[in-house]
């Protein structure tokens, strides 16, 4: 179906997938047969659509102990594959892990989910089969032993099911269940699971955006350094100090303004692209809420308008003259242009004066341009540290998403 919520399905031989699938779908489309692996390649899909929600379940071949590493590469690499594309209607938006109440849940298995959700920035739900042939305690027992296995993740939900009714030798009728419990809950962990993964795409783009950015700036930086500190321009602003204020004032204005263009464009890029990504899957979620409590949207809106409040500072801070020079030219103080912590020419000094009080040192030249692209390259780096981490940007992106669609 082209336009179909999408769940992989994954988990060892055995533990009752093919079942679920049938039991969840409500007819028999999936082969079960007990310890046998008998889904032979990956990604098999199964289709339901009642008019409302139209579902698309992919069945995978069951896991083993030996070669599980190379069946986990072979997931990450088909899944990725997907999960690529510009159309979010290719990629599995949630992933359901069958762990039965008859086995063990083994620490492979929950190193094969740490690694798939690592991997693919999603999140992995555990449904539980079997759940007939165990005391609620085991159960219990069960639930406690995979949270902590899985670092105790409260992204993570864990869900019990019978897949078939049977007839116990005591005489107890078993009936099916869980159906319902997932089916309440499996859109809103899609559209959940949708948000953590653009999210967590949205924060890698656009911070690497604003770090390129500033890269940028740093090369105009350097090449205005370059532009002025050379004997040429130095001999030209000793000559005309006013035209060399003028011309440094606009030319560190025009970087200034330069990088905060970019950064604007980067930002409103990247939020227009994301929209694109969301707007189709906002549009299904806000159609099946509809179908379910009657309460239709004409349209579901979403947009990442102020879904992050983030300041650019300024590159060109204002510096301590006296502190600059005496870092940068400690030997000037000798030749009297500094007196003790101060300058004789008092506290308020232009880079003209400085170029100026550096035209009797010129051997001093070369000391001036390597000491001004080391302090550009250290606000280079104090602005990147400043930015929001990735992990601030995919939370407050996450929060706005689910937000936008309660």
């Amino acid at each position: 179906m082209e336009h179909a919520a999408k769940i992989l399905l994954l988990g060892k031989t055995g533990v009752g997938k093919s079942a679920f699938i049938n039991y969840f779908l409500g007819k028999q489309v999936a082969k079960s047969a007990a310890g046998l692996p008998v889904t032979m390649e990956y990604f098999i899909p199964y289709e339901i659509e009642d008019g409302s929600y139209p579902i698309e379940i992919y069945d995978t071949k069951g896991l083993e102990a030996i070669g599980a590493y190379e069946q986990l590469n072979e997931i990450i690499t088909g899944v990725k594959e997907r999960n690529q594309s510009e159309d979010i209607f290719n990629w599995f938006h949630t992933i359901f892990y069958c762990v039965s109440m008859a086995n063990r849940f083994e620490d492979f298995e929950a190193e094969f989910i740490r690694t798939l959700q690592q991997e693919l920035t999603q999140h992995i739900h555990i449904i539980l089969t079997h759940c007939d042939v165990c005391e609620e305690d085991t159960i219990r027992r069960m639930r406690e032993r995979i949270t902590g296995l899985l670092g105790g993740s409260d992204q993570i939900e864990i869900f019990e099911v019978v897949c078939t009714g049977k007839k116990k030798r005591n005489g107890t009728i078993v009936l099916p269940r869980g159906r319902e419990a997932i089916s309440g809950r499996v859109f809103d962990l899609l559209w959940e699971d949708i948000a953590y993964k653009v999210s967590s795409d949205y924060a890698y783009t656009l911070r690497n955006a604003m770090v390129s950015v500033a890269d940028q700036t740093l090369a105009r930086a350097d090449g205005l350094i370059d532009d002025v500190v050379r004997l040429k321009t130095l001999f030209k602003f000793l000559q005309d100090e006013l035209e060399a204020d003028e011309y440094l004032d606009g030319t560190i204005t025009q970087l200034e303004e330069q990088m905060n263009e970019d950064l604007e464009r980067v930002k409103r890029e990247t939020d227009q692209r994301f929209t694109r990504i969301l707007r189709p899957a906002a549009q299904l979620y806000a159609s099946y809420r509809g179908a379910v409590t009657g309460d239709f949207l004409e349209e579901a809106q979403l947009a990442f308008d102020d879904c992050l409040l983030w300041t650019v500072g300024e590159w060109m801070d204002t510096i301590d003259g006296n502190a600059l020079i005496a870092k940068m030219f400690p030997g000037m103080a000798k030749k009297g242009y500094i007196d003790g912590d101060d300058f004789v020419s008092g506290d308020d000094t232009s880079v003209p004066e400085l170029l100026k009080m550096i035209g009797t040192g010129i051997a001093d030249l070369a000391g001036l341009k390597k000491n001004l692209k080391r302090i550009c390259r250290d606000v280079h780096s104090d602005f990147i540290a400043n930015l929001p981490t990735m992990a601030e940007l995919q939370k407050e992106a996450c929060q706005k998403m689910i937000e936008v669609m309660r």
